[in-house]
């Protein structure tokens, strides 16, 4: 008897996976561009805060004046360095983080932008703690700082 539970448990089970009844959530693709062509957002900011833990954002070509709040676990991949600028110059000074990653609770990977901070700007930093369950990748970025004035603190990552 408890061998024909197992069995019938485990045919209930692969059905009810072939109908989707309990397949494991997928990663979306969102996309963002400067015109918010093609189903795409005009912000990285507005797909980040529509995405779900585990999307991908495509980040096209352009200049995005914009300071970033990751509040989940995404990959941002932007079109390469030199091609997708994250500008955080705009907003006066001062401006803590051109892009602050809070609350993580599995993985965050960044990749693929020049990222620009002015005064006292700090390009990327990690506010999820040190027992934040995950981990952040930062690959293939510039963060340059727009600022001339040398008594500035500025930082490109910070973590903690």
């Amino acid at each position: 008897m408890k061998r024909f539970t197992s069995l019938l448990f485990a045919c209930l089970l692969a059905f009810s996976m072939a109908l989707g009844i309990f397949s494991p959530a997928l990663a979306a693709d969102l996309c963002v561009n400067p015109g918010g062509t093609d189903g795409c957002h005009t912000t990285i900011q507005a797909a980040i805060a529509i995405a779900s833990s585990g999307d991908v954002i495509h980040v096209a070509a352009g200049t995005y004046a914009e300071r970033l709040t990751i509040d989940k676990p995404l990959t941002l991949s932007g079109a390469g360095v030199g091609l997708s600028i994250i500008d955080g110059t705009s907003f006066g000074s001062p401006v803590d983080f051109v892009i602050d990653i809070t609350a993580l609770t599995g993985d965050t990977k960044i990749e693929g932008f020049d990222i620009l901070t002015g005064d006292w700007n700090t390009g990327i930093h990690s506010s999820g703690g040190s027992d934040a369950a995950g981990k952040i990748e930062i690959l293939n970025n510039h963060i340059i700082s727009t600022n001339s004035d040398l008594s500035s603190q500025q930082y490109g990552i910070i973590a903690g």
